[in-house]
C-alpha cells in the first residue's frame, strides 16, 4: 500500500511538474512573440516616419530639379535668351514654390563672342555690363573679362539683391567654385550650405547648359534648407536624421541635420539608411530613433510576465490541494484496507487476509518445491479471564498475545487471529519436522510468558497443532483442518491430565 501511494504521489508530482513546465514554456513563447510583435511595431512606426521625411525631401528635390531644368530650356534653344521671359518664369515659379529663395543665371565668358552676348543681355536689361569679383570677404571689385575666364551672373530674381549679385563672377565665390560642375556635363550639382544676410541656411543647385552656338550658361536655384523638411507633427520629433550630398565632384558633405530639442540617451536605438537618387547627385539619409520606456506598449508584456510566476504559483497550490486530497483518500483507503484485512484488537491479519496470503504463498511454494508449515494456536485459560474479569481484560490479553507473536515471526512468516482466542502462524520456509518442533516449543514458551496485567493470577498456556506441506500437501483447507485437529487433540490431552 505504501509503495502504491508513493508511486501515485510521484506520478502526481511529475504530472504537475510537466504541466507547469509546459505552461511556463508556452508563456515564455508568448512573451517572446509579444516582444517580437512590439519590436516590429516600433520598427514599422520608425520606418513610416523615415518614409515621411524621405518622401517629402524627394518631392522637394524633384520639384527643384524640374524648376532648374525648365529654367535651362530658356537658354538652350535660342542664340540669345529672352530675359523678360526668364524673369516672368522665375516670378511665377517662386510664387508657386515659396521654398525657392532665388533664381540666378550666369554666362561663361571665354572669348569675344561670349563677351558680346554678355553685353547684349546686360544692355537689354539696362544693367551695367561690368564683371565683379568677390575679394576680401564681401567687398566687390571690377575685373576685366578679357584678361581671364569669368562666370558673371546675368539674371537674379527676386531683384532685391540685383545690384550686388548681377555681374558677380561665380568663379570668385569659393563655396560656389568648389562645387561648380564641368561646363560640358549637363548634370545638377549642389553647393555646400551657407547663410544669407537673413541668416537662413541655403543651398545652391547648379545646372550648366549650352545653346547651338556653343554659348554656355549656368542656371542656379537657391533653396532654403529648412524648407526641404516636413513639419514636425508629420513625424516623430524625437527622431534624429542627417542628409548628406554625394556627387562626383568632391567628397560628400552635410546638407542638413535634425536633432530633438531634448537629448535623450537610450541603450536601444533604431537606425536606418536610405539613398535618394537624383540627376547628378545622391542624398544619403541617415535616421536614428532612441527608444524610451514610454515607447513600448507594456500591456501584454506585463500581463505575460506576471502570468508566468502566477501560473507556477497556481500549479503549486493546485498540486498541494490535489496531494492533500489524495493523501486523505489514501488514508481512508488504508483505514478501509486495515478494517477489511486486519484484526482491530491485535493488529494482526484477520482470517480473510491470512487465507489470501497463504493461498498465494502455497501456490508459489508448490511451484518452487519448497515447504512451509501452519501452526494453529488456542489459548488455555483465556475463557476464565474473560468470564471472571470481563471482556476488557480479555481484550488486553489478546492484544498482548498479538504483540508477542508479531515480535517472534520472521520476515515472510505471518501470524493472524482467526477469531476469539484462536491464532494461526504461517512459516515459510520450513526445512523439516525438527525445525517445526523447535518453533512449536518456542510458541509454547512465548504464550506461557506473555506478560499481562493478570499474569500472576491467571496464567496462560497454549494448545498447538501443526500441519506440514511435506506431509499434508499444499491445499490450505486441508492444512488448516489437520492443524486444527492436532491442536484439539493436544487440548484434550491437557484436560485429561
Amino acid at each position: 500500500m505504501v509503495n502504491t501511494f508513493t508511486r501515485e504521489h510521484k506520478r502526481l508530482k511529475y504530472s504537475y511538474m510537466l504541466f507547469a513546465a509546459l505552461t511556463a514554456l508556452a508563456l515564455l513563447l508568448l512573451l517572446l512573440a509579444a516582444g517580437q510583435s512590439e519590436w516590429r511595431r516600433l520598427q514599422q512606426e520608425f520606418s513610416a516616419d523615415t518614409l515621411v521625411v524621405s518622401q517629402f525631401v524627394r518631392e522637394k528635390m524633384l520639384q527643384n530639379e524640374t524648376l532648374l531644368l525648365a529654367l535651362s530650356t530658356y537658354f538652350s534653344g535660342t542664340q540669345q535668351p529672352d530675359m523678360n521671359a526668364v524673369r516672368r518664369y522665375a516670378a511665377t515659379m517662386q510664387q508657386r514654390f515659396p521654398h525657392v529663395s532665388m533664381f540666378q543665371s550666369a554666362l561663361y565668358l571665354q572669348d569675344g563672342s561670349s563677351l558680346q552676348v554678355f553685353r547684349q543681355i546686360m544692355q537689354e536689361q539696362q544693367l551695367p555690363d561690368n564683371v565683379k569679383s568677390l575679394r576680401r570677404g564681401r567687398y566687390l571689385e571690377n575685373i576685366s573679362p578679357s584678361e581671364q575666364q569669368a562666370l558673371p551672373v546675368i539674371m537674379v530674381f527676386p531683384d532685391n539683391a540685383e545690384s550686388l549679385v548681377v555681374g558677380l563672377d561665380l568663379f570668385t565665390v569659393d563655396f560656389i567654385a568648389r562645387r561648380l560642375p564641368a561646363r560640358q556635363q549637363s548634370r545638377i550639382t549642389l553647393s555646400e550650405p551657407f547663410t544669407l544676410l537673413d541668416e537662413n541656411p541655403v543651398v545652391v543647385m547648379m545646372l550648366p547648359v549650352s545653346n547651338a552656338q556653343g554659348t554656355g550658361y549656368l542656371n542656379l536655384l537657391v533653396v532654403e534648407v529648412a524648407n526641404l523638411l516636413p513639419q514636425e507633427p508629420s513625424y516623430d520629433p524625437r527622431m534624429l536624421f542627417r542628409l548628406r550630398v554625394a556627387q562626383e565632384q568632391g567628397e560628400a558633405f552635410s546638407l542638413l541635420a535634425h536633432a530633438p530639442a531634448v537629448d535623450t540617451w537610450s541603450p536601444v536605438v533604431l537606425q536606418q539608411q536610405q539613398t535618394l537618387g537624383f540627376t547628378g547627385f545622391q542624398l544619403l539619409a541617415e535616421y536614428e530613433r532612441p527608444l524610451g520606456i514610454t515607447d513600448i506598449n507594456w500591456g501584454w508584456l506585463v500581463l505575460l510576465t506576471l502570468a508566468l510566476p502566477l501560473s507556477l504559483l497556481l500549479y503549486w497550490r493546485l498540486y498541494r490541494a490535489h496531494r492533500s486530497q489524495a493523501e486523505g483518500l489514501e488514508y481512508q483507503h488504508q483505514l478501509l484496507y486495515r478494517k477489511a484485512n486486519y484484526d482491530e484488537l491485535t493488529g494482526l491479519p484477520n482470517r480473510y487476509h491470512f487465507e489470501d496470503y497463504a493461498t498465494r504463498l502455497l501456490s508459489s511454494a508448490e511451484r518452487s518445491g519448497t515447504h512451509l508449515a501452519i501452526l494453529f494456536i488456542d489459548l488455555n485459560g483465556f475463557k476464565r479471564i474473560n468470564d471472571e474479569l470481563g471482556h476488557a481484560a480479555g481484550d488486553n490479553v489478546l492484544a498482548a498475545v498479538g504483540a508477542a507473536l508479531s515480535k517472534l515471526i520472521r520476515r515472510g512468516d505471518m501470524a493472524a487471529r482467526l477469531g476469539g482466542d484462536e491464532f494461526v502462524v504461517l512459516m515459510d520456509p520450513v526445512s523439516d519436522g525438527a525445525q517445526l518442533e523447535q518453533v512449536s516449543a518456542k510458541l509454547h514458551d512465548l504464550i506461557a510468558n506473555v506478560h499481562h496485567v493478570y499474569s500472576e493470577r491467571y496464567p496462560l498456556t497454549a494448545s498447538l497443532g501443526s500441519a506440514f506441506t511435506a506431509a499434508h500437501g499444499y491445499d490450505l483447507r486441508n492444512l488448516l483442518r489437520v492443524a486444527d485437529m492436532a491442536m484439539y487433540n493436544e487440548k484434550q490431552n491437557l484436560q485429561s491430565h
